[in-house]
């Protein structure tokens, strides 16, 4: 064994040390002989592989018994962090257990909408503690490794692991904790950098309130420019005016990864699969929303639901790439089904949706009498929630129609 614990080649020489190198990448793969790509995270310029065989449930702690060994073990390269990855995972699954429970057959309480409710004012108040010792220390930890992913299915896992606790927060009726993942994942959506007031404003609140995030905020400040780099870019528009941007910087063209698209997508899972517990974060969850439909040139059609624009087809303003441009119908019927399922949504969850889509369009509004082109997502969103909760119009009633009136009245000034 080499004493060193380096490679070395058949002659007997030591080979260079690569550690934290990424392989060599043609058309953002990894390329060589047999080389296949693989999971890791990309860390302020260094390459960390992720170990995706690590043997689940050994107790037996191998590194520890080799300590009285004269040579060091051979530890692969990135076990470290890979064994922290698994750890963090299995937490999150050990943490949603306890505040959720499991059935008989395994699953979740909350896939059986059982409300946690139900459980004793002991139980409830455990569930909380529980919460609030870890929701901190896990939506950083969380956050910088979704940052730093550079593989599907490691991100994925992060990403349910966020929704996992933003719906545990939800049915705790914790909104602060709740708020701070949702907006996490809003964020990680968007272009790095992206000037969203409501989400700036925001997450700089939370970590105000908690010490512990922010370094997640100066993590997010040192890696904006190298997302771009490690994911592939699929899509190319212009920011949404918004009233906090300068007349004329919304024309600076934006770009969107593979992953803020899958982000975008857990986004959309969250809102649909656990709508009843967002409450005021419908605003945040419908105004990133806004945003990246904005950005990948979908237009509202006549019955609500969104279309490829024609500044896409006509290349003027928008670049989507072809794997991208495959997507943007799978987006919009995901974007359809969430409003179209808000006809399940408790009384108080529909408000909630509803005022939220009720204040996006008085935005946009206020944009159209400033003589800048506004979005219409709220109000095609508006539409396709009225008409399938026309059953319980009571509901919805007196604040579309008091919404409709005050944008109608050219008189009002907004």
């Amino acid at each position: 064994m080499n004493p060193l614990g380096g490679p070395v080649n058949q002659a007997g020489g030591k080979l260079p040390d690569t550690q934290g190198t990424p392989p060599a990448i043609v058309g953002g793969m990894p390329v060589g002989g047999g080389v296949s790509p693989q999971p890791a995270f990309m860390y302020r310029g260094v390459w960390i592989p992720l170990i995706t065989n690590i043997p689940h449930g050994q107790v037996k702690a191998g590194f520890l018994e080799l300590l009285d060994k004269t040579d060091p073990p051979a530890v692969p390269e990135g076990y470290g962090v890979s064994l922290a990855f698994r750890c963090l995972m299995e937490m999150t699954k050990t943490v949603q257990t306890l505040v959720m429970g499991e059935g008989e057959e395994g699953e979740l309480k909350a896939k059986r909408e059982v409300d946690v409710t139900e459980t004793s004012e002991e139980d409830k108040q455990l569930n909380t503690e529980l919460i609030n010792s870890s929701w901190c220390g896990m939506l950083a930890a969380l956050s910088l490794l979704l940052d730093a992913s550079t593989d599907e299915t490691a991100t994925e896992m992060i990403l349910k692991a966020q929704e996992s606790y933003a719906n545990m927060c939800g049915h705790l009726a914790m909104s602060t904790p709740r708020d701070a993942f949702i907006t996490a994942l809003c964020k990680a959506s968007l272009p790095p950098h992206y000037t969203l007031t409501i989400l700036n404003s925001h997450a700089s609140s939370i970590s105000g309130q908690h010490k512990g995030l922010n370094r997640t905020a100066s993590v997010e400040s040192q890696s904006g420019g190298d997302n771009i780099e490690r994911s592939q870019v699929v899509a190319v528009g212009t920011a949404l005016p918004t009233a906090s941007l300068p007349a004329g910087s919304h024309l600076t063209q934006v770009m969107l990864t593979a992953k803020n698209i899958q982000v975008m997508r857990a986004l959309l899972s969250l809102a649909h699969c656990h709508g009843d517990i967002l409450g005021s974060a419908w605003h945040l969850v419908l105004t990133t929303l806004q945003h990246l439909v904005w950005i990948l040139g979908l237009k509202p059609s006549a019955g609500g639901s969104l279309k490829v624009g024609q500044q896409i087809s006509d290349n003027s303003t928008s670049v989507i790439t072809t794997a991208a441009m495959a997507d943007l119908p799978v987006l919009s019927g995901m974007l359809s089904r969430l409003f179209e399922s808000s006809q399940y949504l408790d009384d108080v969850a529909l408000h909630h949706l509803i005022d939220a889509l009720c204040k996006l369009s008085s935005e946009s509004m206020e944009l159209a009498y400033n003589n800048r082109e506004p979005s219409l997502f709220a109000v095609a969103k508006l539409l396709e929630s009225g008409l399938v909760n026309l059953g319980r119009i009571e509901v919805l009633w007196r604040p579309v129609s008091a919404h409709l009136l005050e944008v109608g009245n050219p008189s009002v000034s907004f």
